[in-house]
């Protein structure tokens, strides 16, 4: 960052004048009325008195947080005024751009999204402003008109099955001058892949109901069914008391897609007469149970059947990853209670009232924001 130096106040001058002493003398004079004058500019600055410090982003102290946006949205362009900032707009007004790139695609062709930007003045409880993207890199034929000088906060929201949502950022209109067009990283959406699943107790392939075959084939999220557990596709798995279910699969979604938003779980129903314990695995980590009280309170009573709740630790992207379902069933009683998985992620969506923007996996009604059918297996037990 530049540190912006000022120019000695108007009408304060002087001379170096010889005397019979010489110059030294003088210049010392000098050199501690100019120390005198930083050391209390010094002071002053330290109670808020007087500002002598950058005018640009490290006045908000913005944090980054999403990967790649941020950064870009906190950068001065060229043609910077004498102040270290672009020169303030006749109108007073900034002209904001956006242009959305799914930043999972290295194909060598960029994949532009027509996205849903929200805007809102920082602080407030102000109407959102909206602006959809054009999904060929190119500015829309209108711009958002903000007041020159005003923090904003913006969103991406979501489209459900389409591309996913993307925020909180922070714009500084005074790093933009008259105009700006900012580009935005949103991710393309696609439904979960279950693939080369294992009986890790029985040591065998397991078999789904969507194509009749065994799991080393795709199982496709985007139709909830059934995995079952034999060499047809007729047959469940029998469990006894006191009696282990371990099963991976490797899970991933179509090249340059991505499941997962803000925050991603997978939640168990796992009849507690039935089971004693479930455990999960994900890329490699044992997961930590985090329980239903995890997830935004509007979205509670809708997964009211699961017992067990996991926050994954990453989004699913084209690089597989393997997952390990592992339940102990208890000592007494009959084991034939199915068991279902499901995949859910919370987005940023506009709040109910209009007024701002919220997170969640489910509107008011009960539907999923993320992702449409449900990103759920039974797995077949008797």
């Amino acid at each position: 960052m530049k540190r912006i130096i000022s120019n000695m106040p108007s009408g304060f001058n002087f001379r170096l004048m010889r005397n019979k002493k010489g110059i030294a003398p003088l210049l010392v004079s000098v050199l501690a009325l100019v120390g005198g004058i930083v050391l209390i500019g010094g002071i002053l600055a330290g109670f808020g008195v007087i500002d002598i410090g950058d005018k640009a982003a490290d006045a908000l102290n913005i944090k980054e947080t999403n990967e790649g946006t941020q950064d870009r949205l906190d950068d001065i362009e060229d043609g910077v005024a004498s102040n270290g900032l672009p020169p303030i707009p006749s109108t007073g007004l900034t002209a904001l751009h956006f242009i959305a790139v799914n930043p999972n695609d290295d194909s060598g062709t960029v994949d532009w999204n027509a996205v849903s930007v929200k805007v809102q003045q920082h602080g407030t409880n102000d109407a959102l402003e909206s602006y959809t993207t054009d999904a060929d890199g190119t500015a829309a034929s209108s711009a958002l008109s903000v007041t020159y000088g005003n923090t904003y906060d913006m969103w991406v929201v979501v489209a459900q099955n389409t591309t996913g949502s993307a925020g909180p950022f922070v714009l500084n209109t005074k790093l933009y001058g008259a105009a700006k067009t900012i580009t935005i990283d949103v991710p393309d959406f696609d439904h979960i892949r279950m693939k080369s699943c294992y009986d890790e107790i029985n040591r065998g392939n397991v078999w789904n109901n969507q194509d009749n075959s065994a799991a080393g084939t795709t199982y496709d999220l985007a139709t909830t069914g059934v995995i079952v557990y034999s060499t047809t596709n007729a047959t469940a798995l029998a469990l006894g008391n006191s009696d282990n279910f371990e099963q991976s699969c490797k899970v991933d979604v179509a090249d340059y897609k991505q499941w997962g938003d803000v925050r991603n779980f997978v939640l168990i129903d796992a009849d507690a007469t039935d089971y004693s314990s479930v455990s999960y695995k994900f890329d490699g980590e044992w997961l930590d149970e985090v329980g239903k009280s995890a997830l935004e309170n509007g979205d509670q009573g809708f997964l009211a059947a699961y017992e067990e709740v996991f926050l994954l630790p990453v989004n699913i992207k084209s690089k597989d990853v393997t997952r390990v379902l592992a339940v102990e069933t208890m000592s007494t009683g009959t084991v034939d209670a199915d068991m279902k998985e499901r995949f859910v992620s919370e987005v940023y969506r506009v709040a109910e009232n209009g007024r701002g923007i919220e997170k969640s996996i489910f509107n008011s009604a009960g539907t999923e924001l993320y992702q449409t059918p449900a990103a759920e297996v039974t797995h077949d037990i008797s």
